[in-house]
């Protein structure tokens, strides 16, 4: 990508959640929107380093967090699982299975710019070639 932006790449099948997203990224300078219905995509493109990757918890036909965990090693950008607002275990699920952290539903700005703040750089590249390998 040429143009000096950096992408959200956000994975759902809830068009009220990707209006969110829409709406809570239009004030933000320098990024762009995404949208992204199956997670094989995600595989054969990954998502560079500077981007955002959002995976809605109700995405259907799978287990968003064993998809979190397929994923790691694969994207290197900042990962976060959509989940409810008084889901309290979804943060360490997440962070075990690979994700940078959660978000509440709904998607506000100020909750995607506290997730940007405060969660700096991509977590540490885990290459899957390299992945259970013995040593």
């Amino acid at each position: 990508m040429g143009d000096g932006l950096r992408t959200l790449r956000i994975l759902t099948k809830d068009d009220s959640l990707l209006a969110s997203a829409e709406a809570a990224l239009s004030s933000m300078e320098g990024w762009e929107l995404s949208h992204v219905s199956d997670a094989d995509i995600l595989l054969e493109s990954p998502p560079c380093p500077g981007d955002l990757l959002l995976i809605d918890a109700w995405v259907g036909g799978q287990n968003a967090y064993e998809l979190c965990r397929r994923l790691t090693g694969h994207t290197r950008c900042r990962t976060f699982l959509v989940v409810d607002l008084e889901n309290d275990l979804a943060e360490p699920i997440a962070r075990f299975c690979g994700a940078t952290g959660v978000l509440n539903r709904p998607l506000t700005r100020g909750r995607l710019s506290d997730a940007l703040a405060n969660h700096t750089s991509a977590g540490p590249v885990l290459p899957a070639s390299k992945r259970n390998a013995e040593t």
